[in-house]
């Protein structure tokens, strides 16, 4: 991702990463997932875990709107790391990214009942 954005830094590149997904989920109708999207910094306030609920959004748009998967199988969630420091832009740049968890595991229930 752009930093500081929920846009694709290379679109074509992510939605060719994105399509297997999509691929699998189509042949495996039972399984849903939790898009966990991040961020990472000092600071955790509501603009960063809107910034992360905005990434994880983006990635389940192209699974549904590009990609044909129901909506009703793709959950989502916001993440922050906290006090990753933006020394050198290491820690915020590895963490502009968005998890994919099967929604049926005992963690995706856990973060999606803590929200």
């Amino acid at each position: 991702f752009v930093g500081d954005e929920a846009a694709y830094l290379n679109p074509e590149a992510a939605l060719e990463t994105i399509r297997p997904i999509a691929d699998y989920l189509a042949k495996h109708e039972s399984v849903s997932l939790l898009l966990v999207g991040s961020t990472a910094g000092d600071i955790t306030d509501e603009s960063t875990l809107s910034l992360s609920q905005a990434r994880a959004d983006a990635v389940k748009k192209t699974l549904c709107d590009d990609l044909g998967i129901a909506e009703s199988r793709i959950h989502t969630d916001p993440w922050h790391i906290s006090n990753a420091g933006y020394d050198d832009g290491a820690a915020a740049s590895s963490n502009r990214k968005v998890t994919l968890i099967s929604a049926d595991t005992e963690l995706a229930q856990n973060l999606m009942n803590n929200h």
